[in-house]
């Protein structure tokens, strides 16, 4: 029975766990760069923690969901794989730790997914524990990547916050962060012995594939400091103001946000939103769960002939579910529903007899 369990012990190791036994470190942590006042007010993306950090490729391309482009080779060969971006998400986390090692909560974390060496960050409204940027420096918190399902341990980096970029240009966080910004990705190419120009230009314009390093530090990098990149985006639109967040929707987004309805489906759709849309995961399903309320109430309509069916079951079903979701649209739901119900006694009126 003993070599039974050893045998499938060793397998589970082997198939399922990254391979340590490489000369390469699984994880490296280097930096974790503090940043504020990037986005002009109102919004949601107050502070910004840019982490520089290398999951050696060689190490980790068995774990990604699309293996394209990677190459079976010995420890020592370099590994670029076509899709970096794809590492399962239930494997790594990296968020906010206090002095001690221990998270402050699941608002402050997400899953990482990107493998190689690079750059992503934590785009946050608040900070833990109503601390200021100066304190959470100060008492020894650091960002942290952690393992969910390997056994690579916990590495993290003490939070440094940004300092003034070039003496004889005004010192905004804005400056800093280009500047920053510019330093990292001319070391990354460099590092990955990538060809000249390839991330950034001479003149210190990021190209297109660089861009894919700056919006996982901040997806709208390209809209705030255009002249950072070789193609800006001008935010024509401007900042949204955000909605004020009610009593009911408060008390559901605090239990989200200590995991009682956080799950590996939430946190991808959160890392999606806010990677390839640029808004938070919360918008993100609030938008989803409206078109399947759209979708759902116009089939419960066709099949059934009854406005009331399709208003009340269909429409109204998924908009209810969504609220345990996404707590912030609450306000948005309500009102709709307010709307319907004003349709529904006009409807109502209508067929009764004079």
């Amino acid at each position: 029975m003993k070599k039974l369990l050893m045998i499938v012990a060793t397998i589970v190791v082997t198939f399922y766990a990254p391979n340590l036994a490489s000369a390469d470190t699984p994880i490296s942590i280097d930096s974790a760069t503090a940043f504020t006042e990037i986005y002009d007010p109102p919004t949601n993306v107050n502070y910004i923690f840019a982490v520089r950090y290398n999951l050696p490729q060689s190490i980790w391309y068995n774990h990604l969901e699309d293996i394209t482009g990677c190459t079976t080779t010995t420890g020592t060969s370099t590994i670029k794989c076509t899709y970096p971006d794809t590492l399962n998400s239930t494997l790594l986390t990296i968020g906010i730790y206090d002095n001690s090692g221990t998270t402050y909560g699941s608002k402050y974390t997400e899953p990482l997914t990107v493998i190689g060496d690079t750059l992503t960050g934590l785009n946050v409204d608040d900070l833990p524990d109503g601390k200021t940027l100066q304190e959470l420096s100060d008492d020894g918190s650091k960002i942290c990547i952690d393992s969910l399902s390997t056994h690579v341990g916990i590495h993290c980096a003490d939070i440094v916050i940004s300092t003034q970029a070039v003496v004889d240009v005004e010192d905004t966080y804005k400056a800093r962060m280009t500047k920053y910004l510019q330093d990292q990705i001319i070391d990354i190419e460099l590092d990955t012995n990538l060809p000249t120009e390839t991330l950034i230009t001479n003149t210190g314009k990021v190209t297109g594939s660089g861009v894919y390093i700056t919006r996982r530090v901040s997806p709208k990098l390209q809209q705030v400091i255009p002249e950072l990149f070789a193609v800006g985006v001008l935010d024509i639109f401007g900042t949204p103001v955000p909605f004020s967040t009610p009593v009911l929707a408060g008390d559901l987004l605090s239990e989200a946000n200590t995991g009682t309805y956080t799950s590996s489906i939430y946190l991808a759709g959160d890392q999606v939103a806010k990677q390839y849309f640029g808004m938070s995961g919360y918008l993100f399903w609030g938008f989803l769960f409206i078109m399947m309320s759209l979708i759902t109430g116009s089939g419960m309509y066709l099949l059934s002939g009854s406005n009331f069916m399709g208003a009340t079951i269909g429409f109204v079903t998924p908009l209810i579910a969504g609220v345990f979701l996404a707590p912030q649209i609450l306000t948005q739901i309500a009102a709709g529903l307010f709307v319907l119900m004003i349709g529904l006694v006009i409807f109502i009126s209508r067929k009764m007899p004079n």
